[in-house]
């Protein structure tokens, strides 16, 4: 067996990441503010709550 699962750690490799890990952050934060400011915060909350709920219950 060839290889390993371990990630490249070189310069560019830290940088995709950190740049990743920032833009999905604060994706997630204007989405969330953008729904508050849209949608009443009982609504808001209740997806929030939902989104971790499996389909069947």
């Amino acid at each position: 067996m060839q290889g390993s699962l371990v990630p490249p750690m070189t310069r560019d490799f830290a940088i995709g990441m950190a740049w990743l890990v920032l833009i999905a952050t604060f994706v997630a934060y204007a989405v969330y503010y953008t729904s508050l400011r849209l949608f009443p915060v009982a609504r808001v909350k209740s997806l929030n709550f939902r989104a971790g709920r499996s389909p069947s219950r």
